[in-house]
């Protein structure tokens, strides 16, 4: 759940689909993350990407902003992840939906 006007955290993990690569193998791969909140209907978006990012041993984190979160519409938001790759090679995640709840004092405080 995503509240409007909010700073909320995020932690995208990184693991093998095969399980038999190690994670510390896949990480050395991966040049950027993207990271995208949508909401079509109301034409909202924000990614996440370079230095929004802390690189972790197992994935990336970071956080919303309240401007990102006061950007967003009560409701559904769509959120995918998609990597860069070394070599000029790109994967996406599926996409997840995840509510965002209204709040009554809508500026940044």
């Amino acid at each position: 759940m995503i509240r409007r006007g909010s700073t909320p955290s995020f932690k995208v993990t990184v693991s093998s689909s095969d399980g038999t690569t190690p994670v510390s193998q896949l990480m050395e791969l991966i040049e950027d993350f993207y990271i995208t909140f949508q909401q079509t209907r109301q034409g909202n978006s924000i990614t996440k990407h370079g230095d929004d990012l802390s690189w972790e041993e197992d994935g990336v984190a970071f956080y919303l902003t309240q401007e990102d979160t006061l950007s967003l519409s009560a409701g559904t938001c769509e959120i995918q992840v998609r990597l860069n790759l070394i070599g000029d090679k790109a994967m996406a995640s599926s996409i997840a939906e995840e509510d965002v709840e209204k709040v009554l004092y809508e500026v940044v405080i």
